[in-house]
């Protein structure tokens, strides 16, 4: 399967989108109109953080996101950030070559991140670059 075929399965597939997302640039279409709230809530059963965990990630608030219920899309910055998040997971899914092992992954500190997660690294795109390069080192066994 494709990576965009694995970040849109995260994101809940077909049943969210209403139909397959086959290239890259059709789902960067879909983030340039805001994806479906449904998104987000696949997200969050995938990544299994709370809500308010996951919204601080999305530079946004609790409350922000109840109206992007109401509205069903999210806004073209929180679309991009959720993409990331999912596209990260499924890096982590294919180094540790497990779902869970990757998901344990992005919630324990790690000391290249100065204690922080790989999960709080990824809502900017400098701290995902470093997530990236963690993954890399540990794909090949390069430790430091």
């Amino acid at each position: 399967m494709e990576d965009v075929q694995k970040i849109t399965a995260i994101l809940g597939g077909g049943k969210v989108f209403g139909r397959k997302v086959l290239s890259s640039g059709a789902l960067d279409a879909m983030v340039h109109e805001g994806l479906p709230y449904r998104a987000f809530v696949s997200l969050l059963k995938e990544v299994d953080v709370s809500s308010a965990d996951l919204a601080l990630l999305l530079a946004t608030s609790p409350r922000t996101l109840v109206r992007r219920k109401v509205e069903k899309k999210l806004s073209v910055a929180e679309s991009d950030r959720v993409t990331r998040i999912a596209r990260i997971l499924v890096r982590a899914s294919e180094v540790f070559e497990d779902g869970d092992k990757a998901r344990n992954w992005l919630r324990k500190p790690n000391r290249a991140l100065g204690g922080r997660t790989p999960l709080q690294n990824l809502g900017t795109d400098i701290g995902t670059k470093a997530v990236e390069q963690i993954l890399g080192r540990l794909e090949f066994g390069v430790l430091g």
